[in-house]
């Protein structure tokens, strides 16, 4: 692949970027409430969550680090189910499992 075609490359990952932050901001309120987009909202974080966890477990090769993304794993449900805060969440699960990680 030619430096051009990969600077078209990263000039199209740009634009579409750009384009979807902007778009809660070009879209009419009245979309933004509706209902269907309302409940898309409440069950994506889930969904995301679930992608990501199907993942890290699928390509798990080492059954000792199925063993950590595992407990990492109840790390993150524990404090999302505490505190209800996606972000303190995923430090949570990232610095557990980190941390499970040097330790063994």
């Amino acid at each position: 692949m030619s430096s051009i075609e990969q600077w078209i490359g990263v000039g199209i990952m740009s634009a579409l970027t750009i384009l979807l932050r902007a778009s809660p901001l070009m879209i009419n309120r009245a979309v933004l409430r509706s209902r269907t987009v309302t409940q898309l909202n409440q069950e994506l974080p889930l969904c995301v969550m679930v992608v990501l966890v199907a993942n890290a477990l699928g390509r798990s090769g080492m059954p000792s680090q199925l063993g950590l993304e595992l407990i990492a794993l109840c790390g993150v449900a524990l404090t999302y189910l505490m505190w209800r805060n996606a972000l303190l969440s995923v430090v949570a699960g990232i610095g557990g499992l980190t941390l499970l990680g040097s330790l063994l």
